[in-house]
């Protein structure tokens, strides 16, 4: 069985990426009203930012949109959950919508974020 090797693709994303901030829930818990307290967590990494475009050739595939951002980091990467955030050095902030790991032969290399700008 044929293999791949991620250093190589963690090696791209370290020296072509950007510092970003990771900002994550660790715990919360409501009131009886509702109100929120949560313990946040934050980690600086490194990430490629995204956006996708229609090219001259366009062809329909997959379920991206024109203009939709994202950032590629390393597959080993931790607490990427669904409401994180990902503040970019530059003030932009994004709400994670989701996360999607890419693999091949069942060894996963890069974990993409679909993002919204807050």
């Amino acid at each position: 069985m044929v293999g791949i090797n991620t250093d190589i693709v963690n090696t791209e994303i370290e020296h072509y990426g950007e510092d970003i901030t990771l900002l994550g829930v660790s715990s919360a818990t409501y009131s009886d009203w509702g109100d929120v307290s949560q313990t946040t967590s934050s980690s600086s990494i490194k990430a490629i930012y995204n956006v996708y475009g229609k090219g001259a050739e366009y062809q329909t595939e997959g379920e991206f949109t024109e203009g939709e951002v994202t950032f590629f980091i390393k597959s080993t990467t931790q607490n990427i959950d669904n409401d994180s955030e990902i503040l970019r050095s530059n003030g932009e902030r994004y709400k994670v919508r989701d996360h999607r790991d890419h693999s091949l032969f069942g060894t996963s290399y890069v974990r993409e974020v679909l993002v919204n700008r807050v």
